[in-house]
């Protein structure tokens, strides 16, 4: 319940937020490794193991608290929803103009309808239903990515699983 009403908490500030997010310089490599070192022991548990391909050194200007939780919400979402004995993909790099941060796993696939509401608040896929959660955490990775300036999206099919992807202009 505690936890519930911190997500309904945070949506409602950032609604009611009028100036923009305070960025600073942020080594967002060091921040995607460390969030993904966090849930080594969740995923070992699971029989999940963890595949980063992280470039080092990347600097941008960013939020370093909420890089952290968007990071921490699509790992999260990632191991939850994974199937058993799976993998999950967890990418940063630079690419052309862009940095692209990206979390992937085999899981049930996310059909094109569920896809349009998948960052809408309490939605959850039918096939989630099962696995706790109050269908917020992908609402708040969408307001985290648009308050630091990157954009985020959701591909599944079967051939490649369900991976979620956040880009900013660099």
């Amino acid at each position: 319940m505690k936890n519930l009403i911190d997500q309904m908490l945070f949506l409602a500030k950032s609604d009611a937020e009028s100036s923009k997010t305070e960025l600073t310089k942020v080594n967002v490599s060091e921040v995607i490794e460390a969030a993904s070192l966090n849930f080594e022991p969740i995923a070992f548990e699971k029989g999940i193991m963890l595949d980063c391909e992280i470039e080092p050194d990347i600097i941008m200007d960013s939020n370093e608290t909420m890089l952290n939780q968007l990071s921490h919400i699509l790992i999260d979402n990632a191991i939850k929803y994974s199937v058993i004995d799976g993998i999950v993909k967890i990418k940063l790099l630079k690419q052309n103009n862009k940095l692209i941060f990206s979390v992937n796993n085999k899981s049930n696939v996310i059909s094109k309808d569920e896809i349009a509401h998948i960052f809408d608040r309490f939605y959850r896929a039918e096939k989630s239903r099962t696995t706790k959660g109050y269908g917020l955490g992908l609402s708040i990775a969408q307001n985290i990515t648009n308050s630091i300036g990157g954009k985020i999206s959701v591909e599944s099919n079967e051939e490649n699983g369900t991976t979620f992807c956040v880009e900013w202009n660099i």
